[in-house]
């Protein structure tokens, strides 16, 4: 057993989560602290208007990117000890599909502001809101563009360092604009973050992404069979992202037609604090992950890359939902405010659900490390079909309990097929076969 500990943290992604330690500690500190801020001053109705706004920017961001940047990350830690052309048709490409599709999404949010604010969170007095976004969004695709860029090419140093004055700029803008405006303050810093933190970035990236994309600009080319590769992942990616939370929309919607604002907002303070207590395991991983798996083509080696993490971030995890469970009551008075004392009966089926949802994660991120698309794509429309359909069976029959119980069925039934399709990893035969 002590031996089998030792190997683990001798691992490269024991070092990583050593790198990212502070990085995490002050992701952690910012997102409990936002959550409170914005509990306090906005109240379970305005936390389910931001989850709205949230799943919206995200669904935007994903189109943006044109889905590319899981492409990006894992060509780029395939071609890093390749001939140098390579890396930079690979950025040329990739920068080249993201400006296209960032100009498409800047103009038709822009231009649709009225439009949005209606459809999204059922009122015009927030078109402002999206109209920055419009006009903003550029910085938030040339953020995730060069992190994934330095994730592909392993320099975890200057992607630390920028995790972690993301999380102070965005924690600082958070609590001055929800403060001074309440909810459309909350909703203003969310949109206008992501540019101060591109203008501090810049003075990271100019030693290590920056001369990178000008190589790639001037001896870069547009190369079709890499779009054509990106697009495999682009694909892949979309899914992905805005499958689930097109997903929580459609939810959250349900919630509020049926129950009350309110209700949906304690669905989102737990969901809200669901991804904040994983962000541990979920950042930390995602900075190694991808480019191992990527780079991995034996099948004992898959394996047992697969297994040694899971070794180290069980405990982990486990330890800290029984922690979270136990002590609920006080998480919800430290993190929240009385008004969200109703949510208390939501953690026990959310837990189980985060358990399986990492467990799932870990088997889920080969597809798109070995470029499965069409089973990736399967799997992620049986789960999102799954979830809307046992939400809205479930929330009709006892409220906002059934959405806690239908994310936990879900990511159950999800990890029982991740077992089914990785079979032959889980259970010792031949994968690659």
């Amino acid at each position: 057993m002590g031996l089998a500990f030792r190997e683990i943290y001798s691992t490269q992604i024991a070092k990583v989560l050593t790198w990212n330690s502070l990085a995490m500690l002050m992701k952690l500190i910012s997102g409990f602290v936002s959550i409170k801020v914005v509990a306090v001053l906005v109240g379970p109705n305005g936390v389910a208007l931001i989850g709205q706004l949230n799943n919206f920017m995200t669904i935007v961001l994903a189109i943006s990117t044109g889905g590319v940047l899981n492409g990006v990350t894992k060509y780029l830690a395939e071609y890093r000890n390749r001939p140098a052309w390579k890396t930079y048709q690979v950025i040329y490409s990739a920068v080249s599909a993201i400006i296209l599709m960032t100009l498409i999404m800047s103009l038709t949010i822009a231009f649709g502001s009225n439009f949005f604010s209606n459809w999204i969170l059922n009122s015009e007095k927030f078109k402002l809101i999206f109209l920055l976004l419009g006009l903003l969004i550029c910085f938030n695709v040339a953020n995730s563009l060069f992190l994934s860029i330095l994730n592909g090419l392993k320099i975890f140093k200057v992607h630390v360092k920028s995790n972690i004055s993301s999380s102070c700029i965005s924690l600082v803008l958070s609590i001055f604009f929800t403060y001074r405006f309440g909810l459309y303050g909350a909703m203003l810093s969310i949109v206008v973050s992501q540019s101060a933190i591109f203008i501090f970035n810049l003075f990271l990236f100019r030693k290590h992404g920056w001369p990178i994309i000008q190589k790639a600009y001037y001896f870069g080319r547009l190369n079709k069979y890499i779009l054509k590769r990106l697009g495999s992942y682009s694909i892949m990616t979309l899914m992905g992202i805005v499958a689930l939370p097109i997903s929580q929309m459609i939810i959250r919607k349900f919630l509020v037609e049926h129950y009350s604002l309110f209700s949906a907002g304690l669905w989102e303070a737990m969901n809200r604090l669901s991804s904040v207590y994983l962000m541990l395991i979920t950042t930390s991983l995602s900075v190694y992950y991808l480019p191992r798996l990527a780079e991995i083509d034996s099948y004992y080696d898959l394996r047992r890359e697969i297994f040694l993490i899971a070794k180290l971030v069980f405990p982990i995890l486990i330890g800290g939902l029984f922690f979270v469970f136990f002590f609920r009551e006080v998480v919800i008075t430290l993190l929240f405010s009385s008004e969200f004392e109703r949510m208390e009966v939501l953690f026990k089926y959310q837990l189980i659900g985060d358990f399986f949802k990492i467990a799932s994660w870990l088997l889920a991120f080969l597809m798109v490390a070995k470029k499965m698309t069409g089973v990736y794509i399967a799997s992620e429309i049986f789960f999102n079909l799954l979830l809307i359909g046992f939400s809205y069976m479930l929330i009709g029959r006892i409220g906002v309990l059934g959405a806690s119980i239908a994310y936990c069925v879900s990511y159950i039934m999800y990890f029982l097929l991740m077992l089914w399709v990785f079979r032959g990893v889980v259970f010792n035969n031949k994968f690659f076969e």
